[in-house]
């Protein structure tokens, strides 16, 4: 019962606990910097922000199991990937707008550039409860100016995604197509990597949100 009272929480208001950000104008990551007692060099995790929404506030048990392939050498697999995200989704959730986003997430994801000269926007207004040693930086931006849907990818950071993180930003940024509320936006990525008890729960609370105007 813990567990469906703080899901559907988490479905009336992620905003709250995350305070006011721009976060979801564009694919978004935190990152984090430790340093190993053995060497000097600090290493680095990332996360999409999206899941680190859904971590912090459930735990790993709201997630499904995770491949942990590189997101860059492993395009080839997204589609399918995305074909099992939407079929588990379906189970709970219908949405016309949700499948066109799913179809357009393999097209985007597929063709979606690396570039080393990633423009990032100015975060450093946004309040966000993060570690001190984690920072929340712009790995993507979508252009929904032209007819043909591109995305850059700041190749620092994104190469280095797994791939269901990948797949969970690329479905973030095909979402931007169909939806412009960018909390149901985040809340919707998290929904459709999280466990099947997480989907269950919380299914009737998404659907009446997705039938708001």
């Amino acid at each position: 019962m813990k567990f469906l009272i703080s899901a559907l929480v988490l479905l009336s208001s992620v905003q709250a606990k995350s305070g006011v950000t721009k976060a979801g104008d564009g694919g978004h990551a935190v990152i984090c910097r430790t340093f190993q007692s053995d060497g000097p060099l600090p290493t680095y995790t990332i996360e999409l922000f999206d899941l680190y929404l859904m971590r912090i506030r459930f735990g790993k048990q709201s997630l499904m199991n995770q491949t942990t392939a590189v997101a860059s050498q492993n395009r080839v697999f997204l589609c399918s990937y995305m074909k099992k995200l939407e079929v588990r989704m379906n189970r709970h959730v219908h949405d016309a707008r949700i499948t066109q986003a799913f179809s357009k997430a393999c097209t985007i994801g597929n063709e979606a550039r690396f570039v080393n000269d990633f423009n990032r926007e100015d975060l450093s207004s946004v309040t966000i409860p993060l570690p001190s040693n984690c920072s929340l930086q712009q790995i993507a931006k979508i252009d929904l100016s032209k007819p043909e849907t591109t995305i850059e990818l700041d190749y620092s950071i994104a190469e280095s995604l797994g791939f269901a993180e990948y797949s969970a930003l690329m479905l973030h940024e095909s979402l931007h197509t169909v939806f412009e509320n960018h909390d149901l936006i985040r809340k919707l990525v998290g929904y459709a990597v999280a466990s099947e008890r997480f989907q269950s729960d919380t299914a009737d609370t998404l659907n009446r949100q997705l039938l708001q105007p």
